[in-house]
């Protein structure tokens, strides 16, 4: 397959290297920039545990605090792997979303141990820290880092979209996909990252997975009675 790889710089190398060793043939161009945003440190004083939530969040993270000794309570494996390869232990892994961090969380931790600190992007998907808080602990949600999203393709990917030179594409989040790209057609599969958001909850009810593992497609139009 041919697939069109919009994810950030930091994920698209890795993932595209991948495909290719499955035989795809894969054209990256990320839709979204992760901004550090500079001169953010952590103090770390009665800090008793990190949470991220993807792994930009743990990237992140790496670059505030100097600190590897602390727990890291991450939302999936994906970003449990990158906070484990940034040298952060242990790392403890919810696989899942924010709601299974926050019973991971609640159920490992203790509130009067410190607090946690949430290496956050400026745009939260789910309320973490609310639920931590309602359960006692003490959640400090800093700002790490800025998700900017393109304007557009690249003339050259926007070109091969155009003229059914793909047969399917990779997208991080909904948004940049639904502003920048034209609604996939019957032979357009759909490769999205990690466990669904709301948005692929409903997305999920009008695709269905298609016979390729990890990718999907529209359901068969109702037979004519």
């Amino acid at each position: 397959m041919r697939l069109l790889i919009t994810r950030s710089a930091e994920e698209a190398d890795s993932l595209a290297t991948l495909l290719g060793a499955k035989g795809h043939d894969c054209l990256v161009a990320p839709l979204i920039e992760i901004v550090p945003r500079p001169g953010v440190a952590i103090d770390t004083t009665g800090v008793q545990g990190f949470l991220v939530t993807s792994a930009n969040g743990a990237r992140a993270l790496s670059r505030a605090t100097a600190r590897r000794d602390l727990p890291v309570y991450a939302v999936g494996d994906a970003s449990a792997r990158c906070a484990a390869d940034l040298g952060f232990v242990p790392v403890h892994s919810a696989d899942g979303d924010v709601e299974a961090l926050a019973a991971l969380v609640a159920a490992t931790a203790r509130p009067r141990d410190g607090r946690l600190v949430h290496a956050a992007a400026a745009t939260l998907a789910g309320d973490l820290a609310g639920r931590l808080r309602g359960a006692g602990f003490s959640v400090d949600c800093i700002t790490l880092y800025d998700s900017v999203t393109a304007t557009s393709l690249p003339p050259p990917r926007h070109k091969a979209w155009l003229h059914g030179h793909l047969t399917g594409f990779c997208f991080s989040l909904p948004a940049p996909r639904r502003r920048l790209l034209p609604s996939p057609g019957p032979r357009v599969p759909i490769w999205p990252r990690g466990r669904p958001t709301a948005f692929r909850r409903r997305w999920r009810r009008r695709w269905r997975p298609s016979a390729s593992a990890g990718f999907w497609s529209p359901p068969a139009p109702p037979k004519p009675t």
